[in-house]
């Protein structure tokens, strides 16, 4: 009987005892970019994460990276770069921060990476888990920029909020003495969530979440602020709607609901607007129903969003509209406002028109 011993790990055994020590992934590679030896912290996430057939020993991490980049990732395309420099003794560490989105949220690692002490023709490979810094850090900055939109917020919401329970009041008056014309109806519902928005806008000063969240049909919340909206947009732009025939139910905060589906849809017009007659404008409204969540997609055949804006959008006070008087305060609030309800609101990369395309998630109503 012949017994077979696994072949050596071509690592050093001091090398590897090094590693297994360590609570990051950390793996060995050639200078070819094959994967060597990993240890079981790599093994770990590589399972957990679904990615088995690429971080399993003997594939090349190279190509990983390169097939990463080649679908649009520009940081794998740094990290490849800085790897084949290490590799062609061009270069010594390689240090990137990047994202990594996940069914549940969205992670963040940091790579680093270097030659094998006394072994250049192996490198050493770090993966670390840094979300929880990213996210502190970020909560500390949001922490601040409401400080700001506080002190802002705080003195214009009164006097709005009288003109607005004005508009609304009057409104009434006329539905009562007969006056109620063709528009009446989606002018009150615009004034009221208007004064729903101020509401909202006194809870962020206060930083109080304030949410009344009820059972409703998602479609019907669609098709009510199509029907708002149709009123406003310029006749040159087409908006579609692709819903589904069946309810969708969700439990969420309507009148927030409503709100940032609005806005996203007077954004999509604005940049529109700007486009040559030729171009035929169009916004999409689109309704997506899972099992556990559900979805509303906006999309238009815009310029899109620069990428050099795409991590800031959603950030308090940042606007492209400054000269038209965008606040800056729009998407920050919509997304704030679902965030505080189990929901999410998100740049896709792709659009199906070509433009811009925001998702907006709820959870099903159970």
């Amino acid at each position: 009987m012949v017994v077979q011993h696994p072949a050596p790990s071509p690592v050093p055994a001091d090398v590897c005892a090094y590693l297994n020590a360590l609570p990051s992934e950390a793996a060995v590679l050639s200078t070819d970019g094959t994967l060597l030896w990993a240890n079981e912290e790599w093994r770990r996430f590589g399972r957990e994460a679904g990615l088995d057939d690429d971080w399993s020993l003997g594939q090349n991490y190279f190509d990983v990276c390169a097939r990463a980049y080649a679908s649009g990732d520009e940081i794998a395309g740094t990290i490849l770069t800085g790897l084949r420099a290490i590799a062609t003794g061009a270069g010594s560490t390689v240090d990137n921060t990047y994202p990594c989105d996940t069914p549940q949220r969205r992670l963040w690692f940091r790579l680093t990476a270097r030659p094998v002490p006394e072994n250049p023709s192996q490198i050493l490979v770090f993966h670390q888990d840094i979300t929880e810094l990213v996210d502190t850090r970020v909560a500390n900055t949001l922490m601040s920029q409401r400080e700001s939109a506080a002190v802002l917020v705080a003195g214009l919401t009164h006097d709005l909020n009288n003109m607005l329970q004005a508009v609304i009041g009057n409104l009434e008056l006329g539905r009562m003495r007969g006056a109620w014309e063709q528009y009446g109806p989606n002018a009150q519902a615009a004034a009221e969530r208007s004064a729903d928005l101020v509401r909202r806008i006194r809870a962020a000063a206060r930083r109080t979440v304030e949410t009344h969240r009820v059972h409703f049909d998602l479609v019907e919340a669609v098709q009510d602020v199509a029907t708002l909206v149709g009123g406003s947009l310029d006749r040159r732009v087409r908006l579609e709607a692709d819903l589904p025939s069946q309810p969708v139910p969700v439990y969420a905060e309507r009148a927030a609901v409503e709100h940032a589906l609005l806005n996203l849809v007077l954004n999509a017009r604005d940049a529109l607007i700007q486009q040559p007659p030729a171009a035929d404008p169009r916004v999409l409204l689109q309704v997506r129903d899972d099992d556990d969540s559900c979805e509303v997609l906006v999309s238009d055949n815009g310029p899109g969003i620069p990428p050099e804006h795409r991590d800031a959008i959603f950030t308090p006070f940042f606007t492209t509209k400054a000269t038209s008087g965008g606040s800056g305060l729009g998407l920050f609030m919509a997304r704030s406002s679902l965030l505080a309800q189990g929901g999410e609101l998100a740049l896709l990369d792709r659009s199906s028109l070509g433009g811009a395309t925001f998702r907006l998630t709820l959870p099903r109503a159970a």
